[in-house]
């Protein structure tokens, strides 16, 4: 789901995207989002990271397991 919307956000914005743009976009579509709310605050925690570090220092394996450990439990 993050990497599908990462990709999205990637392939709709071109050159224009920054790492900044998928937290912007889920802060103006959050609240429409059907899902557990311990997801949307993981799904934020995760864009937030991505804006300040980049996607290739958060999108590893045991970085996205803690804290979907961390948030999901």
């Amino acid at each position: 789901m993050i990497c599908d919307s990462l990709a999205a956000g990637q392939t709709y914005q071109g050159k224009n995207w920054t790492k900044e743009y998928q937290l912007s976009y889920w802060n103006k579509t959050k609240e429409k989002a059907k899902m557990n709310e311990n997801m949307k605050i993981l799904l934020e925690k995760i864009y937030t990271d991505i804006s300040i570090e980049g996607i290739n220092k958060v999108l590893k394996r045991k970085k996205l397991k803690k804290l979907y450990d961390e948030y999901m439990r």
